[in-house]
């Protein structure tokens, strides 16, 4: 692992929450409690338009994003094509069937009812952060493999061309080494000499 992967890593030791709601009394109610019991880096948003931009620059290991938005629903963050991989917690107002069913396909990790018990919304954190790490972990993982094994593939590839070069070589220095030992004086009349008959 390089020094940048192992800041990378400490960094990410910590949780670093995006929240994507409306800046009201329960949502600081909620900020306080989660900074007094886990302590981590929070980026604070109103807006989806924010929010997406928020993800892109601070790369969050969680996302908690209440039902409603200044210019939409908390859902709306999520894309449509499934890039997003950060783990979300969903604040609704009331949970309703249909909007679970969508909020479930499309990935979201938890859903909580207002009024929110901030004691489960904080387990919730710590697992999903949990889970995450381990995912980026997985990945960081997978990633090092791929260049070891596209490093390897380019290796054997080098290695099996400078054989060619050093084989070729070798079977035109043979050449001409017979050539000349053909060509010579005392190869042409060895070669010349008549055969005695046999008796």
């Amino acid at each position: 692992m390089n020094t940048k992967e192992a800041m990378t890593t400490r960094a990410e030791q910590d949780p670093c929450i995006l929240i994507a709601a409306e800046d009201d009394d329960r949502t600081t109610a909620l900020i306080a409690e989660i900074v007094i019991q886990i302590q981590p880096r929070i980026t604070h948003v109103a807006s989806v338009e924010d929010a997406r931009r928020a993800i892109k620059a601070t790369k969050p290991t969680l996302i908690i994003a209440d039902q409603y938005l200044e210019d939409g629903h908390g859902m709306d963050i999520i894309p449509r094509d499934g890039s997003l991989k950060t783990p979300i917690i969903l604040l609704q107002d009331e949970i309703e069937p249909d909007r679970m069913i969508q909020a479930m396909r499309l990935g979201v990790a938890d859903v909580f009812e207002q009024p929110i018990d901030p004691d489960a919304v904080i387990a919730a954190i710590t697992r999903l952060h949990r889970r995450e790490m381990i995912r980026r972990r997985d990945e960081r993982r997978a990633k090092r493999l791929r260049r070891m094994s596209s490093k390897l593939i380019r290796d054997r590839r080098d290695l099996r061309q400078r054989v060619d070069l050093i084989c070729n070589d070798i079977v035109v220095a043979y050449r001409q080494l017979a050539e000349k030992v053909v060509s010579s004086p005392v190869w042409t009349a060895t070669n010349e000499q008549p055969r005695e008959r046999a008796r």
